[in-house]
């Protein structure tokens, strides 16, 4: 009542247009209206932050958490270019904030769904059970596996696509290395990639192959060596028995030319020596012939050679010259050939196990495109499902709205 009389006072004052001053009470009763008003602004400023500051966050159940996986598969923001992941989820906050009201922000949205990725990923997905029945719980451990498969599609895609865009540098070392730097600040050089079975089983018959070849060669100088010294005297020795047997010897007449290592027999074929005696030949013919007629008895006719004895070479220096003897094959070469055929059926049981591998590569890359073709079927199958269920629940809403209206109207008839 004082309110509503100040207020009146200070309007027929001011109606009234005169210039008299107010009394002191007129002043106190005036002034009371404006420190109301202040006091209730002030109030409704702190109400309404009360009203901020008591404002909860959204309660994610089991149902908001089915359409919340069911919008990150259909939008995917895991798989989403570089500076466009936050983009898709605030589509996705707004979607699920269209079917559950408001409250619902990208980050908190974001946050139920890596708590609910990483429970699923640990095996706890029994402890977010807050409300919601047997399916709807089978239903979300089923969005989330598909969730889970497709995340590691993405990143394998992620990687390969890294390591295609990779490319080499082919400067020298030279250039980007000072010539001054510390060891542990330098660049190692990379190493070579292992070489395949096949090569260094190759690798590895080529060096039997030379080892064989040299032991030959080794073998073969050996024996030339050998052979180049060991006949000649054995035919030095003989040539000089046959000529000490016909009487080709020094003192007969016989010279020996020791520069050519040759012996020539001057006088053999004289009859008598010059001082009228008889020569060796001469004496000894008739027991010759005694022991050639008791040889032929017993052994046979005697054949009769007319090879020539071989001359013999004393400096023997230039072994050259002599043609090389056939490589005898021995024990160790059989051997090493046995294992250069045993290596070389071992390099084709290897080709061939690589063979079999890489058929069991393209399977299992085959199964992969077929995988991926399911997941692609399955992730069809679901958005169609999906978006009938979302236009079910926006046809529910536009029921319970034009249900509530209707509520209304009958509420106000009857007040």
């Amino acid at each position: 009542y004082s309110l509503a009389f100040g207020t009146t006072m200070m309007t027929g004052n001011v109606a009234d247009g005169s210039s008299s001053s107010p009394t002191e009470g007129n002043s106190t009763v005036a002034e009371t209206p404006a420190v109301v008003e202040s006091s209730s602004s002030g109030a409704a400023a702190s109400a309404s932050a009360d009203s901020q500051k008591r404002k909860t966050a959204f309660r994610f159940r089991c149902a908001s958490d089915i359409d919340l996986l069911r919008e990150v598969v259909y939008i995917q923001p895991f798989a989403a270019p570089h500076g466009q992941t936050t983009d898709r989820w605030t589509k996705v906050a707004t979607h699920v904030a269209r079917i559950h009201g408001s409250g619902i922000t990208p980050n908190n949205v974001r946050k139920r769904f890596d708590d609910l990725m990483s429970a699923f990923k640990q095996d706890s997905l029994s402890t977010l059970r807050a409300s919601g029945s047997e399916e709807e719980y089978q239903e979300r451990a089923l969005l989330l596996q598909d969730i889970h498969d497709f995340m590691t599609v993405s990143n394998h895609r992620k990687r390969e696509v890294k390591e295609e865009s990779v490319v080499p540098d082919e400067r020298p070392d030279s250039f980007l290395e000072p010539p001054k730097t510390s060891l542990l600040k330098r660049k190692l050089p990379e190493t070579q990639p292992p070489p395949s079975t096949i090569d260094y089983f190759r690798t590895a018959q080529q060096n039997l192959v030379d080892m064989n070849q040299a032991m030959s060669a080794r073998s073969g100088h050996n024996r030339l060596s050998i052979d180049r010294r060991v006949p000649s005297l054995h035919a030095s020795s003989g040539f000089a028995s046959s000529a000490y047997a016909n009487g080709a010897f020094p003192g007969n007449g016989a010279v020996i030319d020791h520069s050519v290592g040759q012996v020539t027999e001057a006088q053999v074929d004289n009859p008598a020596r010059s001082n009228g005696t008889e020569s060796l030949n001469e004496r000894e013919a008739p027991v010759a012939a005694g022991r050639d007629t008791q040889d032929r008895a017993a052994n046979g006719p005697r054949v009769e050679s007319n090879d020539e004895p071989p001359v013999i070479n004393i400096n023997d220096d230039d072994e050259d010259e002599a043609p090389a003897p056939k490589a005898r094959r021995t024990e160790s070469d059989d051997l090493l050939v046995i294992v250069a055929n045993a290596a070389s059926k071992l390099i084709d049981v290897f080709a061939k196990a690589n063979e079999i591998k890489a058929g069991e590569v393209q399977v299992a890359l085959r199964k992969v495109e077929l995988e991926e073709a399911r997941l692609a079927l399955e992730r069809s199958e679901r958005e169609a499902r999906f978006v009938l269920e979302r236009r079910e629940r926006e046809m529910h809403i536009e029921f319970m709205k034009g249900t509530l209206e209707i509520l209304k109207v009958f509420a106000s008839k009857n007040s």
